[in-house]
């Protein structure tokens, strides 16, 4: 059985998406816990509809992913 993903077998393969999840579960789950599954999967689409249009990234220099991903898309927009 392979783990790693670039098959080096290098403990950085997965940090991108164990930051994603420690932030929605400190952020969110924590302090909303959710009565069944339905409430969680709705609660989890609004808060990554939030994390992707609403958040600012450290990580990103303080701007919103929304705006990157446009930069990326259209170039540089004024």
């Amino acid at each position: 059985m392979k783990l790693s993903m670039d098959g080096k077998g290098r403990a950085i393969d997965t940090i991108f998406i164990e930051r994603l999840w420690r932030s929605v579960k400190y952020e969110h789950v924590y302090l909303f816990p959710a009565s069944d599954g339905l409430e969680c999967y709705r609660a989890l689409r609004d808060y990554f509809e939030y994390y992707n249009t609403q958040r600012k990234h450290q990580s990103l220099g303080w701007i919103l992913r929304f705006v990157l991903v446009l930069h990326q898309i259209w170039g540089n927009i004024e």
